[in-house]
């Protein structure tokens, strides 16, 4: 199966782009990360929403999550946190993508975002980004073919 049909188009994150425009697109979009293409056009990172949020939550309050209750008060994230950080640039926030072409078969995709620990892979054919897999849209995708029998 063509991994375009399983893709979900989405904008690029480029050069100069603040969080707020990551957070606004995978939102309207449904995924939890976005491809950085640089000047060239050339996809050279990822931007995720779990990777950016980290950097909204003290080091302290996450090593001590299990024990800390459900009613923190003295734990909240202030307004002028989460306005300085969606105006940070995104480049700040940069990780690794794992690309994979249209041909790529399901299992391989699967395999790849296992191996990689993550539940999304950006589709590049050509040199040209086509689309983000992720697990429920291969998910979506098995459902859809178990009950008409056919092999993905």
């Amino acid at each position: 199966m063509d991994l375009l049909n399983l893709a979900v188009d989405t904008r690029v994150i480029r050069p100069g782009a603040q969080v707020r425009t990551v957070f606004e697109a995978c939102v309207h979009n449904n995924v939890s990360a976005l491809p950085y293409m640089d000047a060239q056009g050339v996809i050279t990172g990822k931007l995720s929403i779990r990777h950016i949020m980290k950097h909204a939550i003290p080091d302290h309050v996450v090593r001590m999550a299990h024990v800390l209750g459900d009613n923190i008060d003295a734990v909240n994230i202030p307004p002028v946190a989460v306005e300085g950080l969606l105006a940070r640039p995104v480049e700040e926030f940069l990780l690794e993508p794992v690309i994979v072409s249209r041909h790529t078969r399901v299992i391989k995709a699967l395999a790849m975002m296992e191996y990689h620990n993550t539940s999304y892979l950006f589709v590049v054919d050509e040199g040209k980004y086509e689309g983000i897999v992720t697990r429920m849209s291969i998910a979506w995708r098995m459902l859809e073919t178990s009950e008409a029998h056919k092999p993905i």
